[in-house]
């Protein structure tokens, strides 16, 4: 079995939940996380695991949008030697979180800890973030302060909601407008094919003959995030949910039932 879940739970564990407490739901793609044992240690934490359907990159479009300046930001700092990215990945993963976001114009930082962060060279230079609380304060006025602080963040998450709601209906509506999906709607019951897109990258002369599209299947359900259950012709339902860009519509030749 693949112990690449192992890392990626150790992660989520001690950088993410040990840093800024646990979460309720967590969405992955079906990769090192699609096994019953990070089912299991996502359950002793109380966080409910979702995973989008397979072969489905824009599934989590909302989280890996933020991914490309990372990863361009790390191979630059690597400098050739990609060995070096596991060393350099804190610092532009830090960067990111101490940056102002353009859709909700607050840090990710700031957003959880309720504060702006303390860079190191604030610490050299004294500003008004860093309170000189050796100078006498009383713990009256040190709790008000840090009160006045905590006081703030359920405001400013929520007016970052608001600005990340109002962008993604936005972006929705540009989307809807400049694509059509559909050619014809599938509903229950209807015949598809599925397209095998792990295929989409695969160059070599000998993929380019490999069988793209298989079936066909009967439509089980029709979901309302554009995902379909399926099921074999005699019965069997396929185990994972399949996204609509992967299905086509398969219009049944009428026989007489002899192919002889």
């Amino acid at each position: 079995m693949d112990q690449g879940y192992k890392k990626v739970c150790r992660f989520i564990l001690e950088d993410i939940f040990c840093r800024y407490g646990s979460v309720g739901r967590l969405q992955a793609d079906r990769g090192e996380l699609d096994i019953i044992e990070a089912c299991q240690f996502f359950d002793r934490y109380g966080v409910k695991l979702k995973l989008t359907t397979s072969y489905n990159l824009e599934g989590n479009g909302k989280s890996k949008k933020g991914h490309p300046p990372i990863v361009q930001a790390l191979v630059k700092a690597c400098k050739g030697k990609p060995k070096q990215w596991l060393q350099l990945l804190p610092f532009p993963l830090w960067a990111d979180r101490t940056t102002y976001s353009t859709i909700t114009w607050y840090m990710s930082t700031e957003l959880m800890l309720g504060q702006k962060p303390i860079m190191p060279m604030k610490d050299e230079t004294p500003t008004w973030t860093t309170i000189p609380w050796e100078d006498g304060i009383s713990r009256e006025e040190l709790l008000e302060f840090q009160i006045r602080q905590l006081e703030r963040r359920p405001e400013d998450v929520e007016i970052a909601l608001e600005r990340l709601q109002a962008t993604r209906i936005r972006n929705k509506e540009r989307f809807d407008k400049t694509h059509r999906l559909w050619l014809k709607p599938i509903h229950e019951g209807d015949w598809v094919l599925v397209y095998d897109s792990s295929l989409e990258n695969q160059h070599s002369t000998e993929k380019k003959f490999v069988r793209r599209w298989f079936g066909p299947y009967v439509v089980v359900t029709v979901h309302e995030n554009a995902t379909y259950f399926l099921r074999e012709l005699d019965g069997i339902p396929l185990k994972v949910p399949i996204a609509c860009k992967r299905v086509k519509y398969f219009k049944r030749r009428i026989t007489n039932g002899d192919f002889m």
